[in-house]
């Protein structure tokens, strides 16, 4: 089948997989969870190995950030 991903693609798939920083990942909020201070992503809990990701937005969406691939990262994607 077309569709099939090769051994390849699956390995370098499960690599990606076991790099990525564990979850589940915290949003911060300042207004919300917090009176002053910046708006972060808390990656690996209260352990200093894992970075917070900063950022800015007006709007927060997801109450729970989840960890994301762009499509391109997933060979099952890919046009052929």
């Amino acid at each position: 089948m077309a569709d099939d991903l090769t051994d390849d693609e699956l390995e370098r798939l499960q690599e990606q997989a076991d790099a990525a920083l564990p979850g589940p990942w915290e949003a911060s909020v300042e207004g919300r969870d917090h009176d002053s201070g910046d708006d972060f992503i808390r990656t690996g809990g209260l352990d200093d190995f894992a970075p917070d990701l900063y950022v800015s937005v007006s709007y927060w969406d997801n109450e729970s950030p989840q960890p994301a691939r762009t499509p391109n990262d997933n060979p099952a994607n890919r046009k052929t």
